[in-house]
């Protein structure tokens, strides 16, 4: 059986990580955010852009909420 939610965790919040680990053991995917900074520094045009727009979403208001106090964010669930 597939895990329920997906949640992300700051990577500066390692603590948090462990607690939502201890907390949903296997009915959820957990996973520390990779993001360091933006990949493009340049802000050049380039000859042809390969990709179809942004891909990263920007987060909802109650996202920023929780990433900025809680130090994670549910970005998915298949509960129903």
């Amino acid at each position: 059986m597939a895990p329920d939610l997906l949640l992300i965790a700051s990577r500066e919040r390692l603590d948090v990580h462990e607690e939502l680990r201890q907390l949903y053991g296997p009915g959820a995917t957990i996973v520390l955010d990779r993001r360091y900074e933006e990949r493009r520094r340049e802000a050049h045009a380039v000859e042809q852009d390969r990709r179809r727009g942004e891909r990263r979403r920007p987060l909802s208001p109650l996202q920023q909420d929780m990433w900025e106090r809680f130090g994670y964010i549910v970005v998915g669930s298949s509960l129903k």
